[in-house]
């Protein structure tokens, strides 16, 4: 689903987590709509099995920007 709408989109997409400064990321649609409730768009797909946030990783360096 995220490598799709990136080729729709014509690019890389970067986000932080879905929730608010200092709460727990969401991990569910229904988590992220009880923090943003219809302020946001979502889109309902697979999250992957990791049990940790993404990291964002300079691609040139691969340092870590963000846990």
């Amino acid at each position: 689903l995220c490598m799709a709408l990136c080729h729709a989109f014509g690019g890389f997409i970067v986000s932080t987590s879905a929730n608010p400064a200092g709460l727990e990321p969401a991990r569910s649609l229904q988590e992220a709509s009880v923090y943003f409730g219809q302020q946001l768009h979502y889109l309902n797909g697979d999250l992957g099995l990791s049990q940790q946030p993404s990291r964002i990783l300079d691609a040139k360096t691969g340092d870590v920007i963000r846990n």
